[in-house]
């Protein structure tokens, strides 16, 4: 058997990194049925550009480099209520939380609508939990955040919210600085 050269064991490790989700499209192997369409996880990526799986269906075959093939899913990890959840496919997981948005409200709708939120941003990784410091300023606050306009992934406190909206528009230190008091009362 002829290896890949290091270029491409290097490109396949990067292109399916640890946590992939993968779809199979073939994989002839004589002592176990592996059927089209299994799905599973990627394990790592040995020195031979072999993806050491784990299977949907209890198996652990590696897909081998140039005789086996692969899709990637386009996956996303969800944390919802403090559960988290692997969805195959970005879609479905759009459908299902538009569907729960239409089907709550109050607070519980507020969830389901930052999680569609980051979705729908292109996140990989996905939640209801809103951060309670900021990564801008690196200060505490309660309440919600605000969607960073550097961008538009990041959640960031309130303040700084304003504050990047202000410099948006171009306003002048001295102009936000009386706004902010104006906000906080001062």
């Amino acid at each position: 058997m002829n290896f890949p050269p290091r270029e491409v064991v290097d490109r396949v490790k990067k292109e399916f990194p640890e946590g992939t989700r993968v779809e199979l499209i073939h994989m002839d192997d004589p002592y176990r049925e592996m059927p089209k369409g299994l799905r599973g996880t990627v394990k790592k990526v040995d020195d031979t550009g072999t993806l050491m799986m784990a299977w949907d269906n209890g198996s652990s075959l590696g897909v081998v480099y140039g005789e086996d093939s692969v899709k990637k899913l386009d996956s996303v990890k969800v944390t919802c209520y403090g559960e988290t959840k692997v969805r195959d496919s970005r879609k479905e997981a759009d459908e299902f939380y538009f569907q729960a948005i239409c089907g709550s409200e109050g607070s519980e709708q507020e969830r389901y609508t930052k999680i569609y939120a980051e979705l729908l941003n292109g996140n990989t990784e996905c939640s209801d939990e809103y951060p309670d410091i900021c990564p801008r300023c690196g200060k505490e606050y309660k309440g919600h955040p605000a969607l960073s306009r550097k961008d538009n992934k990041t959640y960031i406190c309130p303040d700084c919210g304003t504050l990047e909206a202000l410099e948006a528009v171009g306003a002048s230190e001295e102009t936000k600085a009386d706004i902010m008091k104006a906000i906080h009362g001062e």
